[in-house]
């Protein structure tokens, strides 16, 4: 007996031969992987002692950073914090100067976790 597409049906079931069932499905899951990578494709993976971001191999090029205005100490407040609205002034003058450098990534020194970032 035959089927759709001519494949061959048990004649009391109805049901494709076990073989094929699990082709079809080897297909369907490897469809199903594909979109998910694709989906994800965005997110950095780490691969042995690599970070890959979009696929491809990314070479961290990075600064410390830690900025303090002139006649202010860390000591007091805000300890260290400077990453917050009111000293956007700085991070935005230094950015620009960073990224010309030829830094793509920054480490930074005093976040503090009480104040808001929003601009940073």
């Amino acid at each position: 007996r035959r089927g759709i597409g001519g494949q061959k049906v048990m004649a009391s079931t109805g049901v494709r031969p076990l073989r094929s069932r699990l082709a079809a499905g080897a297909v369907l899951a490897l469809a199903a992987a594909l979109v998910v990578d694709a989906a994800y494709e965005d997110i950095p993976v780490v691969k042995g002692r690599q970070l890959f971001i979009y696929g491809k191999a990314f070479h961290v090029r990075g600064v410390c950073y830690s900025p303090v205005p002139i006649n202010e100490s860390m000591l007091f407040g805000p300890y260290g914090d400077y990453f917050t609205d009111e000293y956007a002034f700085m991070w935005r003058r230094d950015f620009p100067l960073i990224a010309a450098m030829g830094a793509n990534a920054i480490r930074i020194y005093g976040w503090g976790d009480t104040a808001g970032h929003m601009l940073f």
